[in-house]
């Protein structure tokens, strides 16, 4: 059984992919970013609840103070979608090198990301992972390590549908991106989550 890492954040495809790797056999070991978000609160506590419940180790980082402090922002996003250049560059490389580091030193060989094809982000290709593995591994000296988005072919419905299959209660997790309390149900997460449901016939 290999050791792997996952960034988790609670919602449905991070959540779908560690039942996949579950299932596949691995030893996972989870990260769970607060980088400002407004569902921060709730992917923690959704991260959290599922860890507890598959047995599997998870660390919650709070990363917003050093990011307030580098950028000089009281509010930077880093892990959005690039508008009205609100989003702070490099976004997702900065938590796939925070949890690359954790993970190798935790004895990790791989990270996985659980974005899929219907993630209209810039940096969501295959080129993108390869190329961040690459340059993990050179400074390893040459001792391998992927970074991994097995998703990338997949849409939502398709992913959401996998975890299902393995067991993921969709309603044990989170996708609302402008709340920690309440689903608003009209954010595109929401709404992406909703329309995924419908495609698998999954009861809202």
């Amino acid at each position: 059984m290999s050791k792997v890492a996952l960034l988790f954040s609670g919602g449905p495809d991070s959540t779908s992919l560690l039942y996949d790797l579950l299932d596949q056999g691995h030893e996972v070991i989870t990260f769970t970013f607060n980088a400002g978000e407004f569902e921060a609160e709730a992917e923690r506590r959704h991260a959290k609840a599922t860890a507890e419940k598959l047995g599997v180790e998870n660390h919650f980082v709070d990363i917003l103070p050093t990011l307030q402090a580098l950028y000089n922002d009281s509010a930077p996003v880093v892990m959005r979608k690039v508008v009205f250049n609100t989003v702070k560059p490099f976004g997702s490389g900065i938590a796939i090198a925070l949890a690359a580091s954790a993970a190798i030193c935790k004895g990790a060989e791989k990270l996985y990301y659980a974005v899929h094809k219907g993630d209209s982000y810039p940096d969501n290709k295959p080129q993108y992972f390869e190329l961040l593995s690459k340059a993990i591994t050179m400074e390893q000296g040459g001792k391998k390590f992927e970074v991994v988005a097995p998703y990338l072919e997949m849409s939502k419905a398709e992913v959401m549908q996998r975890g299902i299959d393995l067991g993921m209660d969709v309603d044990a997790t989170w996708s609302c991106a402008v709340s920690s309390s309440a689903e608003c149900g009209a954010c595109e997460p929401c709404k992406d989550r909703v329309e995924a449901k419908r495609l698998i016939k999954v009861p809202a």
